[in-house]
């Protein structure tokens, strides 16, 4: 009786120890994210990578503040939405490293991308007269075994996509959707999203893409301000004054009809409107960029040239399909007999690396700082695919030096280039950093089909070596403009040339470099957000007196947004009740990642919050 009373009370005192163990380190956890992430109450929040609270940029910062409060390795293949959800997963997940060190073992490298990669594609000028549909439909029916769509285990070749796309055309004509009419989609990485667009064009009608996580306010704010008149949605609503339809519906239809070579189509008119992308830009209010059938078209082809795609390409798509890059991404290999392997963002580590080893992915574009995530953390992994993975793309901000030769060292035989690109702006320049001299801020030469020019002070154009001026972009493939925006339009435009915000300078042999913006829209991985939307919603809460939308770059060289408030009383006050109230009526990425009460700003001589002065800092 009293052995067996000793070993209950061993084994209680063991839980009770290993309960004291998990208490101390949740608190630990929630200590280091609650120090760097604001606004959420991380003791009770759940889903915390599903629900985009933390996406795959923060979720980086969030691994190497855990390794360093924690000093243990974090292996890559867990992070994911299972072990980072929560407080209670991530404490588990921590208590269970093992923290004794391991010999690595040499991966063997993947085999060579010969096998399956066709010829390069050559520039057609007929094909660019064509729109992206057509020239799906026709490869359908040249190549229709060929993978068009790759999501998880599932392929969906080009005569199955064809026959997707034609059945949810034929339904929304049922639906009464007609041309001219425009059509909101929001974004989902399945293979009904781009489906979706491409049987809206079909129609003869405009797609207006949204994000996934935005709320129903900003989707019906979105289609009011494109004139809208259907609404192709994630979850139904049944009290919208538009048409609204379930991805559940579509589901229901999308193989309902076969399309064949006899097929009676008729395609839209290549110089038709074809699509409106959101994005927020100089102005400091959102905005849709117009572009048609003939631009896309256009850009689809010139890429392939410009970034030598061969047939058989394998795209492997992670930005948001709402975002000008992702689209874009998506466009350029189904018009070129290529394959698109659908993943949203870097959250998940091991499924990444899983994609491209299953899925034989061949090209990749990445933004900035993803590159380095991968080049610190999981370099030995990415160096097995060397022969495989034919291009790296990234764009939006110029490259470090350190991460360009890292990319060069692990992936030797790949071309790797980085790009400046807009959303009004789809060719702008690119240059490949793994043939020339890493040239630090730059982001290359015009690409074939832009011509690219600087706007000085004084009003003129030049090209000449070691002058600033603000980026202008002259090509068929610039937006038609901002939609029911004629006098905003005309003030981005002059004498034929885009008139961007971006500073930069030539060097002598004509490459271009990034030097800054002239106004305050903050660009956080091709993402332009104007901090005035964020402030006017933030004050519209009651809940502070001023405030100021900030970018910052946290110590792992991540950039993210804070908002600096004052209040009354900086004890009492609640950010995670202005987190709420601003994740209602935003999209996620324009949602501050730190919120801070200070006791005043900074400010001009005549009173007003000095911007310059955040800005410079």
């Amino acid at each position: 009786a009293e052995q067996n009373a000793s070993a209950v009370s061993s084994v209680n005192a063991s839980a009770a120890a290993d309960d004291a163990l998990f208490k101390s380190t949740r608190e630990k956890v929630i200590e280091v994210l609650s120090e760097n992430i604001s606004g959420v109450d991380f003791d009770t929040a759940q889903n915390l990578v599903t629900g985009n609270v933390l996406d795959s940029l923060s979720l980086i910062t969030v691994v190497n503040l855990f390794e360093e409060a924690f000093s243990c390795k974090i292996p890559f293949e867990t992070v994911n939405a299972d072990n980072f959800n929560s407080a209670d997963s991530m404490t588990a997940l921590i208590l269970g490293l093992d923290h004794t060190e391991t010999a690595v073992e040499e991966a063997s490298p993947v085999v060579s991308n010969d096998d399956f990669l066709g010829d390069f594609v050559e520039y057609d000028e007929a094909e660019t007269y064509k729109p992206i549909v057509q020239r799906i439909f026709e490869y359908g029916f040249k190549e229709p075994d060929e993978p068009a769509i790759i999501v998880e285990d599932t392929t969906t070749t080009y005569s199955e996509l064809s026959n997707i796309i034609y059945s949810i055309y034929k339904w929304l004509v049922t639906r009464g959707v007609k041309k001219g009419d425009h059509v909101v989609v929001q974004a989902s990485h399945e293979v009904t999203c781009p489906a979706c667009w491409y049987a809206i064009h079909l129609a003869g009608a405009v797609m207006v893409p949204v994000e996934k996580s935005a709320p129903e306010s900003r989707i019906l704010e979105i289609a009011a301000e494109t004139d809208s008149t259907y609404v192709i949605a994630l979850k139904p609503n049944n009290t919208s004054d538009v048409t609204w339809i379930s991805y559940d519906e579509v589901y229901a239809v999308e193989h309902d009809y076969k399309v064949t070579a006899d097929t009676e189509i008729e395609y839209p008119d290549i110089y038709s409107p074809c699509e409106i992308i959101f994005t927020t830009g100089t102005t400091g209010k959102s905005k849709g960029v117009v572009f048609t059938h003939r631009k896309k078209s256009l850009y689809a082809s010139v890429m392939a040239i410009n970034c030598k795609v061969r047939k058989r390409n394998r795209s492997l798509v992670l930005a948001p399909l709402n975002h000008a890059g992702g689209i874009r991404t998506v466009h350029v290999p189904l018009a070129n007999c290529g394959s698109i392997v659908l993943q949203e963002g870097l959250s998940d580590l091991n499924r990444f690396f899983g994609a491209i080893e299953k899925h034989h992915v061949t090209a990749i574009f990445l933004p900035p700082s993803a590159i380095r995530l991968l080049i610190y953390k999981t370099g030995d992994k990415l160096a097995r695919f060397k022969d495989q993975i034919v291009s790296v793309t990234t764009s939006s901000a110029p490259l470090y030096q350190s991460d360009s030769d890292g990319l060069k060292k692990l992936l030797p035989n790949s071309r790797l280039n980085n790009s400046y690109q807009s959303s009004e702006v789809p060719g702008g320049t690119s240059y490949n950093y793994a043939e020339v001299q890493f040239k630090p801020d730059s982001i290359g030469k015009p690409l074939i089909g832009t011509e690219i020019a600087l706007l000085t002070e004084d009003g003129k154009f030049t090209q000449e070596p070691g002058v600033r001026g603000q980026i202008c972009a002259k090509s068929e493939m610039n937006m038609v403009g901002y939609y029911n925006e004629p006098e905003l339009t005309e003030s981005v435009f002059r004498d034929g040339w885009f008139v961007s915000s971006d500073i930069g300078v030539f060097d002598d042999e004509g490459y271009l470099y990034y030097v800054g913006r002239q106004d305050d829209v903050i660009n956080l991985g091709g993402y332009k957000i104007a901090p005035t939307e964020v402030e006017n919603l933030a004050l519209q809460s009651g809940t502070i007196h001023e405030c100021i939308c900030i970018e910052d770059v946290d110590e792992f060289g991540v950039a993210y947004l804070k908002l600096l408030v004052t209040v009354d009383d900086k004890d009492k006050f609640d950010p995670a009740e202005l987190n709420t109230y601003l994740c209602d009526r935003l999209e996620k990425y324009k949602i501050p990642r730190v919120i801070e009460a200070v006791d005043d700003m900074k400010r001009t001589f005549n009173g007003k919050i000095d911007r310059k002065a955040y800005r410079n800092k």
